[in-house]
């Protein structure tokens, strides 16, 4: 569970997709 919310979190390219994504986990 961490090793994904690292995954979407390291990437700052990702940033705009990352709080759908936290949202959806």
């Amino acid at each position: 569970r961490q090793e994904q919310i690292i995954s979407f979190q390291h990437p700052d390219h990702e940033t705009a997709n990352w709080p759908q994504q936290g949202l959806k986990l």
